[in-house]
């Protein structure tokens, strides 16, 4: 048999916008290769036969990580396979397509691209911002904006660029202030309207406007992240008139032709439910992502995902559950998924004893649910691509192999919880090429962070990276970046901080939903976390928190807030 690799488009970000000849080939792929801003439900789309192999690579990654690709491209096309290579956006626009095109031409092997919708054009357009209108642009540059105007190594034109009535910029959050200064400085009206879109055209779609001279400070205010597209010109002033999608609301529509808010079984159509278990934060933004990843669990799964809380915020996880079981009604089944990353007494004690309790309250309900989300490779994948994010971030940065890696838990008493952070820190260590990685914890266990930044500048490490094993915003991380950088500047050693696992990111996803399947075919059992042979559970009066000796640390890190998780 002759392989063939195609390189598509993804198009935008919300999977219905890829091209139909692009879905028909992800769904016909042998081997699918695919970066880390496609949408889960395009990967779900592929066959369960299909080798999928995630490369999802840090815009600014040194030459040998696409170099990489390109031969993993060609010996899989040699094999004889169908090869699909998925890439966000267009190939030909800022996805390196030209470069594994030519790669696979030099080895003499049949490709083909396969044209999706660039981002720089369609996330304006969810944002009410046409890039080109009558009487007010004649025309736009698209330009990237990774490397710094500042940089010795830039080569852009700032000034010719500034004459364009309408600037588009890719991958420039991080260079924002450098770039708008650029602009200024060759000729382009301060006063400019701009707008920053990030993750434009999914449910975390997220628009914010500024004049030029104060683009920089506005996407500093709202913590815009990357992946965001920057609109520079007189037409954003359109989108007071064209802006037609509320903030928040998109969700594709790729699989809703798949039954899936009916689970079929035994020829019998049943009611579903998936509800997501978190611990609760009192910091806003971190409720709001985990929402967020709800948001775009629902859109992989095709079906609705709602969310319920230990503590501290609404709705309460009983209260979620019961709706839940409402809704499913008789003969249904609702699914949880604690959303933790180690099984210390929330899991063992407070969750399994409210879903025992909605269980009795609706015997003919099934209530399934899940272990906790780590250890899981996928993570250190993951923890991976944010160190490199990091990096590559990062102006003048030492590489790989010359980086320590900090790992910091959330930390706890339950020795279950403390292990995963252990793992999923060892398997980094394989797969990084890392110098070293060490492991620290923010509260009640040891080390704890500031004497992980000791024990890394003791071993005399050249550059670190603090990295939280945390899913999310809040207290805890906070924390993390606070007492590291205390420490650090006893030594006079400046950090790198990696962002956490989430709030969205496909491999993400993909554990949550490893985790869903086990519940929902019952091998969740068989993984469920016990104790550690022989250890009583540790209990405190009333509350089962297993992490309250905590008399050098601030009471409040118990909330869990961005990770939900390490109690």
């Amino acid at each position: 048999m002759n392989g063939k690799a195609y390189l598509v488009g993804a198009g935008p970000g919300q999977a219905d916008l890829i091209t139909v000849r692009g879905l028909a080939l992800v769904r016909q792929a042998e081997v699918l290769v695919y970066d880390r801003l496609i949408a889960a439900a395009l990967v779900d789309a592929a066959s369960p036969e299909a080798e999928k192999i995630f490369v999802g690579k840090a815009p600014g990654k040194h030459s040998a990580g696409q170099e990489e690709i390109n031969q993993l491209l060609v010996s899989k096309v040699r094999e004889g396979k169908l090869v699909v290579r998925l890439k966000g956006g267009d190939p030909f626009v800022f996805g390196r397509g030209g470069e594994e095109g030519i790669a696979l031409a030099e080895a003499g092997l049949p490709f083909e691209v396969v044209p999706g919708i660039t981002s720089s054009i369609a996330a304006p357009a969810y944002a009410g911002i046409p890039v080109t209108h009558r009487g007010i642009s004649t025309g736009f540059a698209v330009i990237t904006g990774h490397q710094s105007a500042k940089s010795s190594e830039d080569t852009t034109d700032w000034r010719a660029f500034a004459k364009v009535p309408t600037v588009v910029v890719m991958m420039g959050v991080s260079n924002v202030a450098n770039i708008c200064q650029a602009l200024i400085e060759g000729g382009k009206d301060p006063h400019t309207p701009a707008a920053a879109i990030q993750q434009g055209t999914t449910s975390q779609q997220r628009v914010v406007r500024a004049e030029l001279a104060t683009l920089a400070e506005k996407i500093a205010e709202e913590r815009v992240l990357p992946p965001a597209v920057i609109v520079i010109g007189e037409v954003v002033n359109l989108s007071d008139t064209l802006s037609w999608v509320p903030q928040g609301v998109l969700q594709s529509n790729l699989v809703a032709n798949q039954p899936h808010i009916e689970a079929a079984k035994g020829g019998i159509m049943k009611k579903q439910e998936v509800v997501l278990i978190g611990h609760g934060s009192r910091v806003p933004h971190a409720v709001t992502e985990f929402n967020a990843f709800a948001e775009s669990l629902a859109e992989s799964l095709g079906q609705p995902v709602h969310t319920g809380f230990l503590e501290l915020s609404e709705p309460e996880m009983h209260q979620a559950l019961e709706e839940a079981a409402q809704r499913a009604g008789e003969g249904g089944e609702v699914v949880a998924i604690p959303m933790f990353l180690g099984a210390a007494m929330h899991m063992k004690l407070e969750i399994s004893a409210i879903i025992q309790h909605v269980q009795e309250e609706f015997p003919h309900t099934a209530i399934r649910w899940s272990t906790p989300l780590g250890f899981h490779y996928q993570l250190a994948e993951l923890l991976k691509v944010r160190v490199d994010e990091a990096l590559a971030d990062t102006p003048d940065a030492l590489p790989a192999e010359e980086t320590t890696v900090l790992v910091v838990g959330g930390g706890s008493s339950d020795y279950d919880s403390n292990s995963s952070v252990s793992k999923v820190a060892r398997v980094l260590h394989e797969i990084g090429g890392y110098a070293a990685v060490e492991v620290a914890y923010q509260r009640v266990t040891h080390p704890n962070t500031p004497e992980g930044i000791e024990r890394v500048h003791r071993l005399g490490a050249k550059q670190v990276v603090v990295v939280p094993y945390l899913l999310f915003t809040g207290i805890v991380h906070q924390k993390t970046v606070a007492f590291a950088e205390d420490k650090a500047g006893e030594f006079d050693m400046p950090l790198i901080h990696a962002q956490y696992l989430g709030p969205t990111h496909p491999l993400l996803l993909e554990v949550v939903r490893q985790r869903m399947a086990e519940a929902l075919d019952g091998t969740s059992e068989m993984l469920r976390s016990k104790t550690v042979e022989g250890m009583p559970l540790v209990q405190t009066g009333g509350h089962h928190h297993a992490h309250h000796d905590e008399s050098h640390y601030d009471h409040h890190d118990h909330e869990c807030d961005g990770e939900h998780h390490h109690h």
